[in-house]
């Protein structure tokens, strides 16, 4: 057995996973960046924190449900799909030495970009092929309140008319979380490299 080859094929599996672990970070690091402003937006705008959350778990199953738990539900689901295309993104840097140096190098615009392609892949038709029918059929209004009284509330008739502008509104956020995700993998992959001795960045090929 040749346990250069060995050793050399260890090492190489390692590197990978490393990177695969750094965009799996990545993404859930991102993803709870999306989330806080998320939150922050639906309190400016007037709406019951959390809806997005809310309306991703009834669509998915399928109930009208209006606990913290389903909103909860909704939260957790969001990051582990972050996290998981986290993953996905850092897949090319994997790759070979070339693709590692030179997206590590432009990151920051591949993450953005990325961020676009998965507004297109995903949100927009999770958004009118999953959303969109559910919302539809439910008829409930949504409160929120506090011991002092009623804060603000929403008629969950009302999403099918602004379905539109909601996924308008949200290509700055999927982009904002590819950015957040390509800079993070830029400072894991530039500290990681930093790390390595120069037999083991002989990998990078």
């Amino acid at each position: 057995m040749n346990t250069g080859r060995v050793d050399f094929e260890a090492r190489a599996f390692s590197w990978r996973l490393n990177i695969l672990l750094y965009g799996l970070i990545a993404g859930l690091i991102s993803s709870l960046c999306i989330s806080s402003t998320i939150l922050l937006t639906e309190k400016l705008i007037g709406v019951p924190v959390g809806i997005f959350y809310l309306v991703i778990t009834d669509a998915l199953l399928h109930s009208s449900s209006t606990s913290i738990t389903y909103v909860l539900s909704g939260l957790s689901f969001h990051l582990i799909t972050g996290s998981l295309l986290g993953l996905a993104i850092a897949i090319p840097f994997s790759i070979t030495k070339k693709f590692f140096l030179r997206l590590t190098k432009y990151s920051q615009l591949y993450g953005a970009a990325a961020g676009l392609v998965i507004w297109i892949l995903f949100f927009v038709p999770i958004s009118l092929l999953v959303v969109l029918p559910e919302t539809s059929q439910l008829s409930m209004v949504v409160l929120q309140k506090t011991p002092t009284g009623l804060i603000t509330s929403l008629d969950m008739k009302n999403l099918k008319s602004t379905i539109w502008e909601i996924i308008i509104l949200a290509i700055p956020f999927n982009i904002f979380y590819g950015l957040v995700t390509g800079i993070l993998l830029k400072c894991f992959n530039e500290r990681y490299m930093h790390s390595l001795t120069p037999i083991e960045t002989k990998v990078l090929k």
